[in-house]
């Protein structure tokens, strides 16, 4: 391969990154999640754009990790709790220390000032970038 037709590829696939880069700024500026959903939401379309909602199988218990957190629990407490309930990683292993403070510091969750008795508490999960 001559010194021409590697300059012509580098270029060639600079311009594609760059493209690629462009393409992804624009999807999240309109809203549009990129990548996978985080433990405890799911990808979902909502009018053709891919954005998070909380998945029912695994969020409820991730909330109730964060109020045992809120309690007063050990992140082995919690650990222990969320293991013998099933929750798992998205690789289907048990959650460490180190993973499930991770998780709980991304997920918050707000009681509305106008909250009914018996409604939950409204949970979201916190921006990364």
């Amino acid at each position: 391969m001559n010194k021409a037709n590697h300059s012509d590829l580098t270029a060639f696939y600079q311009h594609i990154s760059e493209m690629g880069r462009l393409e992804i700024a624009k999807r999240r500026a309109q809203g549009e999640t990129i990548g996978q959903a985080p433990l405890g939401f799911r990808k979902v379309q909502v009018s053709g754009k891919s954005t998070i909602a909380p998945d029912p199988e695994t969020f409820p218990l991730l909330v109730l990790a964060l109020q045992m957190r809120q309690d007063g629990s050990t992140l082995r407490e919690v650990c222990a709790f969320t293991a013998k309930k099933g929750l798992r990683s998205k690789r289907g292993k048990v959650i460490g220390l180190s993973s499930m403070l991770k998780i709980l510091s991304r997920v918050t969750c707000e009681t509305p000032k106008s909250s009914v008795v018996g409604q939950p508490n409204l949970c979201r999960i916190l921006s990364s970038s």
